[in-house]
């Protein structure tokens, strides 16, 4: 039982250390202007890569609700909360992308 969890731990760390080291190196492909995709978006990107990163680490570390939406909240509340977070995966996917087409491209 001991091994196993203590596996299980290993391949988590190995995981989270391999995603964020894909993200930065995303992120700097970003900010050295290697944007491969929507050349229109970069600033916006640019402007909201950094707190993408503060927003997946509270996520990822604090296993809080990734859309943290309550039926007691007004509407003015809810659209406080979905905004940043619609523009944080937004962000992410599109980073992602603009990586993953580098890589295709470097390979080939």
């Amino acid at each position: 039982m001991r091994k196993n969890k203590n596996k299980n731990k290993r391949i988590r760390i190995f995981s989270r250390i391999i995603f964020w080291l894909t993200y930065i190196f995303a992120g700097f492909l970003l900010y050295t202007n290697n944007l491969l995709i929507f050349t229109f978006t970069i600033n916006l990107l640019k402007l909201i890569y950094p707190l993408t990163i503060f927003w997946l680490q509270v996520r990822l570390n604090n296993k809080e609700k990734w859309i943290p939406v309550e039926s007691s909240m007004s509407t003015s509340q809810l659209w406080l909360r979905i905004i940043p977070i619609i523009l944080c995966l937004f962000t992410f996917v599109l980073v992602f992308i603009n990586f993953l087409i580098f890589l295709i491209n470097y390979i080939f």
